[in-house]
């Protein structure tokens, strides 16, 4: 299959651009000269020359698989001097063509350079990118990987990757973003027969292909001011962004944009500061085991069995020491030199800090680790300070809890934390096997058992997570003060930190001024965060609250959540269907998404083994394999389209058109699915159904008024 990028440098006609959305025909041209004017404003085009050159050639250069074609279409109302230049940096990069076209669409000239050079949509994986970002070194070689998957199938298929670095290189709101993002246009892959990645909205390609998800591709997409769109703080937090630090920009950049110059950070407002001169006796001091950590070095370092875990200290008062410990995302990275959790906060407040590291997912099982806060214990070392403060997340709230009995009197903030995970005490918490497999013979191994030597321990924690709720209920019953945090799932001091709430409530949990309503009362911004607004939804159809689904709707629109809103919406079609076990399948679909089922080699073998029996009318065979291959199928509609046709054969119509709802839902799309169901719902006097095909055919016209489900 051959793999060729598609880029709009400044071409002119009918594309995707806000402007153009709604516009009646002989409102074009006079939008195209607008436009025109736009594009080619010296300011904005000298900023996309440069761009060009510095991230997308850039990444296409460095690509690890160097097997692919990129096209770039252009203008030909583009002035001659822009012209002569873009030429010139695309003659550096052998895999580009480009070509020049008077107003047209995108689909329309990229279907001419096709055609030209012999390529036939069939066999083209084809992704886009856009002038002013780049793909991962790794992308061409982890989408020829992926696209093996669909080896075999006719169908149409989408790869996309599963989050983006979003740089904001101006404007408010300025810095780089961790965007865990689906379907984002830039460095999208579609293979379909006969039309242009273009022809199709990227994030309606969830529900109308067939797609699979590549975890290892981060796409670099930046804003700069001159987009099409627009960037504020207050958008960051409602996509579910997160704004990194330094050091982890520049890991990421180490691992997926290695080829980024020092002119392309530069150009994005990242290039890494020059590096201060510092004192020889500052540099970090590494000790042999036995050593003990001291007040007296500015900066030292303790490494502990077999490197699996260090510990840094840094001295700054006495009035607060602040003791961070590692989760599996420090854990995870490959920065063995890194300061510890907490550390930027615990700078900002002028407190010592205490960083303890751990380089694999050990739970801080060590003996050796123990017995070294033991000894510090026996030393006076805590007793220095008027207060300490233990903390972290999930691993490292599990850590923050247990240590405790190290420090006596001292305070515990830990999100997400676990009590333990000895399976003869938490067997019903089976997500982290490596911890698990950890030695918890050795005591102490129970937070619930040691987390009441703190004055205070705040546990935060979503209660609708079943497991963390179940280690939050044994710490509060060890006397620690629960904090619910609804909807947050696990990543509860991710959560805060995207409504800048971390830094506060972790301030004031230190100062002990922290209590359930002053919380709940801060709390209610996250509201407006996009996964307090799905949780809700989700709920709200779980549970079939018709009464306030209309509600949520509008809730979802109104915070500029169009993909929530879409999927709620499909959601409350079906909510009235008595015999639709609508929670059932909402769990499947999730369950299928975090696990990137579809994109698995066994789904693709399993699907086109079940595609193949259907197509021959092997109907037995085709039973006896659905039922086989359940688990892995069952997130695709095709494989209730199956079950049902299997169902018809042998005269099962009721339990046919069970599965075809269920279809349906996965995909409301389909109309030939849609008349099938009518005509047999028709037949079965299920007036409901006939009328739940009605709602579905609806969803694609522009709602007058929010639907409502029958009473």
């Amino acid at each position: 299959m051959d793999i060729v990028g598609i880029c709009r440098f400044s071409l002119l006609g009918r594309g995707d651009w806000i402007s153009f959305r709604g516009a009646a025909e002989q409102d074009i041209a006079r939008l195209v000269d607008e436009q025109a004017q736009k594009l080619f404003d010296p300011a904005r085009i000298e900023a996309r020359l440069r761009s060009f050159e510095l991230l997308t050639l850039a990444s296409l250069q460095a690509q690890t698989d160097q097997n692919f074609v990129f096209i770039v279409l252009a203008s030909t109302r583009m002035p001659q001097i822009y012209q002569d230049r873009l030429r010139a940096l695309c003659a550096r990069v052998p895999q580009v063509e480009l070509r020049f076209f008077d107003t047209t669409s995108a689909g329309d000239a990229q279907r001419k350079v096709f055609k030209s050079l012999g390529l036939q949509f069939s066999n083209v994986l084809q992704f886009r990118l856009d002038d002013d970002d780049a793909i991962s070194q790794r992308f061409v070689a982890n989408m020829r990987r992926a696209a093996g998957d669909f080896a075999g199938s006719d169908k149409p298929f989408v790869i996309t990757n599963a989050r983006a670095l979003y740089v904001a290189a101006a404007g408010n709101g300025q810095g780089a973003y961790d965007w865990p993002v689906t379907f984002l246009a830039a460095g999208l892959a579609l293979r379909h027969p006969k039309k242009s990645v273009y022809e199709f909205g990227h994030f309606g390609m969830e529900q109308r292909f067939e797609h699979a998800v590549v975890d290892d591709n981060l796409s670099l997409v930046t804003h700069h001011g001159l987009n099409d769109t627009s960037f504020s703080p207050d958008r960051a937090r409602k996509r579910g962004m997160q704004l990194l630090a330094p050091q982890a920009v520049a890991e990421i950049v180490a691992d997926q944009f290695s080829f980024l110059s020092r002119g392309a950070l530069a150009l994005m407002h990242l290039a890494a500061p020059a590096a201060e001169d510092t004192d020889q006796s500052e540099n970090d001091e590494e000790f042999v085991e036995d050593s003990t950590l001291t007040v007296d070095e500015p900066f030292i370092q303790l490494y502990k069995g077999r490197d699996r875990y260090a510990v840094k200290y840094t001295q700054r008062s006495f009035d607060t020491l602040y003791i961070g410990f590692d989760n599996l995302a420090e854990v995870r990275s490959r920065n063995k030199d890194r300061p510890g959790w907490g550390y930027g906060f615990a700078k900002s407040n002028g407190w010592s800090f205490m960083g303890v590291l751990a380089f694999d997912d050990n739970w801080f099982r060590s003996r050796s680790l123990h017995k070294s806060f033991a000894k510090l214990q026996a030393e006076g070392f805590f007793d220095q300070f008027d207060r300490v403060i233990l903390s972290g997340t999930s691993m490292g709230g599990y850590g923050a809890c247990l240590f405790a009995q190290f420090a006596p009197g001292c305070t515990v903030v830990a999100f997400s934390p676990q009590s333990t995970l000895d399976v003869a005490l938490a067997p019903w918490d089976t997500r982290y096997p490596g911890g698990t497999a950890q030695n918890w013979s050795f005591l102490p191994s129970d937070a619930a058992e040691t987390c009441h030597f703190a004055h205070k321990a705040y546990v935060f924690y979503d209660p609708k997570l079943p497991e963390d709720r179940a280690h939050a209920e044994r710490l509060v019953a060890a006397g620690a003060v629960g904090l619910k945090m609804r909807w947050s799932g696990h990543m509860t001091a991710q959560f805060l930190r995207q409504v800048g709430l971390l830094s506060s409530v972790s301030r004031q949990c230190a100062d002990g001024t922290m209590d359930e309503g002053r919380f709940y009362a801060a709390y209610r911004p996250v509201r407006l965060l996009r996964r307090y607004v799905r949780g809700l939804a989700d709920s709200l159809l779980d549970s079939r609250r018709t009464g306030l689904l209309p509600q949520a709707f509008e809730r979802a629109i109104a915070a500029d959540f169009p993909r929530i809103a879409s999927d709620f919406k499909c959601g409350l079609a079906f909510v009235d269907v008595a015999d639709f076990d609508l929670a059932h399948m909402r769990a499947k679909m999730h369950r299928a998404k975090e696990k990137h089922v579809q994109s698995t080699p066994a789904f693709a073998a399993h699907f086109a083994t079940c595609e193949a029996l259907n197509k021959s009318a092997s109907y037995i065979d085709l039973a006896e394999a659905l039922e086989k291959f359940a688990p892995v199928l069952e997130s695709s509609a095709d494989f209730y389209v199956w079950r049902a046709n299997c169902a018809a054969e042998a005269g099962m119509r009721a339990e046919a058109l069970a599965d075809l709802v269920r279809a349906l839902y996965l995909a409301p799309m389909r109309p030939f699915l849609q008349r099938r169901i009518a005509r047999i719902a028709q037949q079965l006097g299920r007036r409901d159904i006939v009328a739940l095909v009605d709602r579905v055919e609806a969803l694609n016209d522009p709602p007058k008024a929010i639907p409502q489900p029958k009473a």
